[in-house]
């Protein structure tokens, strides 16, 4: 039996822990807020410029501003800014919403100091949820999993993903049940070697959210020759629901999430047609850019 390589960069790691803790934190939102609440993105409530992690609705006129660190902050610098940064966020959703009930949450890997606990209490952070309490509220989600499950769904197969992708409609009337369904596919082809897809995952500013990241910890055949050659610890997929061909634009979008030190140099478009002559082009010219950064690399030696 093979053992994985987990060997990534300091940087890719971080990084990797930050996309995953936040895919944790997603699926357990309900078991924290309640099973009624709603996740919105910040478009649906009207903030444009400013990207928390999530929001979440409790109830009518409640509103939650959550923000996840993948690592403890444990500095006095760190601690301020998470404190300003849930403040900003409050203040603008306030401006919308001026009876609102509004808390700012922090989830955090790790565990605070008490001092460090009464700062931010101090400066308006509402509720503050640690590893050890998520752990709890984790717990409790499997028992209350186990005590509704009555019925076990068959698995997923070929035929069946097929049948769901013809009922569907291309546009913008089916897209969230058309990214599901693309979760699910993915993981039916790819899972394993690759990890289960983490869905609508920010990046670090939070100004663009990729459909999907898969991590890739495979040690051999294509997807290890992927991670070796071109960074790809993290696969990055898209997914379009269009009822035309693939233009330019998702090709830029696409590239503008990848990068060596990120999330790597490899994605994936998932849509129902190819793409026109300007992504062609377009789809070309970051292929070169890999290629002539790897000819850069070996020259360098």
């Amino acid at each position: 039996m093979s053992v994985p390589d987990f060997s990534m960069s300091r940087d890719g790691m971080e990084r990797l822990t930050e996309l995953m803790f936040l895919s944790v934190v997603k699926d357990y939102l309900p078991y924290i807020f309640g099973k009624d609440a709603r996740i919105l993105d910040p478009s649906d409530v009207g903030l444009r410029e400013l990207r928390p992690d999530f929001i979440v609705s409790p109830e009518e006129n409640s509103y939650s501003i959550v923000e996840v660190k993948g690592q403890t902050p444990n500095t006095q610098l760190r601690l301020e800014v998470i404190a300003n940064q849930l403040k900003e966020y409050s203040n603008a959703l306030r401006e919308l919403f001026p009876k609102a009930n509004i808390q700012r949450v922090l989830i955090i890997i790790g565990a605070l100091s008490a001092e460090h606990l009464t700062y931010l209490v101090d400066h308006g952070v509402d509720r503050i949820i640690d590893t050890a309490q998520l752990k709890r509220i984790a717990e409790s989600a499997a028992n209350e999993i186990v005590r509704t499950a009555t019925t076990k769904l068959p698995p997923a197969t070929a035929d069946s993903l097929l049948r769901e992708l013809e009922e569907l409609q291309p546009g913008k009337s089916d897209w969230s049940k058309y990214q599901k369904l693309v979760g699910n596919i993915l993981e039916f082809l790819f899972c394993p070697p690759l990890e289960k897809p983490s869905s609508e995952i920010p990046n670090q500013t939070g100004v663009n959210r990729r459909d999907f990241v898969i991590a890739n910890y495979a040690t051999e055949g294509f997807w290890h020759f992927l991670r070796t050659r071109f960074a790809a610890d993290i696969i990055v997929i898209d997914a379009k629901n269009l009822k035309g061909k693939i233009k330019k634009n998702a090709i830029l979008q696409l590239a503008n999430y990848l990068s060596d030190h990120g999330a790597g140099l490899f994605g994936l478009i998932v849509s129902r047609e190819t793409g026109d002559r300007s992504a062609d082009i377009t789809q070309r010219e970051p292929a070169d850019l890999i290629r002539q950064k790897i000819e850069d690399f070996r020259l360098g030696f």
